[in-house]
């Protein structure tokens, strides 16, 4: 037996046979969006007053102090800054095609809203892209989750695991893995 734990459109371009045409053309359905993480390594910590900060009108939605749950409050030396960068819609692509320096820089421009002087005190930055980050549920998603759950194909030996397959959120994925081992012990 096998877990697939993948974004749809990377199970649906490796698995070459053991699901149903059904299920292949729902999972080649899956659309995602793309994200950009951006850790900023900093001389000292700058945030301490809340865990994370939403935003709107900025090129990144979150930024969060990435050492929090590791260090005492107080504490002041090197610290982490962690932010969340999306494309414009669900559908844009162009962040992934952004060099670093011009997606640090963005950043760093909005920043300087929350941070003054945040400039001075990178010492290093981490940058990464994921052109599937999020599943996009939109309006009829219902049915491809029914076609995959309810499909005879993926009751074993191949099972789908992901956050496409419950919610689109770090909970969502880690269901649909405790599903899938059911369905795996089950089947075995």
């Amino acid at each position: 037996a096998v877990i697939l734990a993948t974004p749809a459109p990377i199970t649906a371009s490796v698995v070459t046979s053991g699901f149903s045409e059904t299920v292949m053309a729902s999972l080649g359905s899956i659309q995602y969006a793309p994200y950009v993480t951006l850790n900023l390594f900093l001389s000292e910590r700058v945030w301490r007053d809340a865990w994370s900060l939403a935003s709107l009108d900025d090129s990144f939605v979150t930024i969060y102090d990435a050492i929090r749950t590791q260090v005492s409050e107080d504490y002041d030396e090197k610290g982490i800054l962690g932010v969340y960068i999306p494309g414009r819609s669900a559908r844009d692509l162009s962040i992934l095609d952004q060099s670093d320096d011009v997606l640090v820089e963005q950043t760093l421009k909005d920043l300087e809203n929350y941070v003054s002087g945040i400039r001075k005190k990178i010492v290093g930055q981490d940058v990464h892209r994921m052109r599937y980050a999020f599943p996009i549920f939109r309006p009829g998603y219902l049915n491809v989750l029914r076609k995959l759950e309810e499909d005879d194909s993926t009751s074993g030996p191949l099972f789908l695991a992901g956050d496409y397959m419950v919610y689109p959120i770090l909970d969502g994925a880690i269901e649909s893995g405790l599903r899938a081992a059911e369905k795996v012990e089950e089947f075995l």
